[in-house]
């Protein structure tokens, strides 16, 4: 399997859509690469609104590496994960 795909449901761009496996829209997400100015990046719209929420990330920067910027909010990728735990969204 090519390690450049992503799962297609992070490559969903239509509205209301969802899975079999729940009534919830999947969200639609826009993919941006990296340039010289700017990190990688994607853009989330919700599954049935234009609510959006804006990540960046960089794979590449040895300094940013563990750097997750979320709306605005700069954090370090393992509080990101904290905090997903505490809330119940991951495991």
């Amino acid at each position: 399997m090519n390690k450049n795909k992503r799962n297609l449901i992070l490559e969903n761009k239509k509205l209301a859509q969802h899975t079999k496996d729940t009534i919830a829209f999947l969200p639609r997400c826009y993919w941006s690469k990296e340039t010289k100015k700017q990190s990688a990046s994607v853009l989330v719209k919700c599954g049935d609104c234009n609510n959006t929420v804006k990540i960046y990330y960089d794979k590449n920067c040895k300094i940013m590496r563990d750097i997750v910027e979320i709306n605005g909010v700069i954090a370090d990728k393992l509080w990101w994960k904290e905090l997903f735990k505490e809330i119940g969204i991951i495991e």
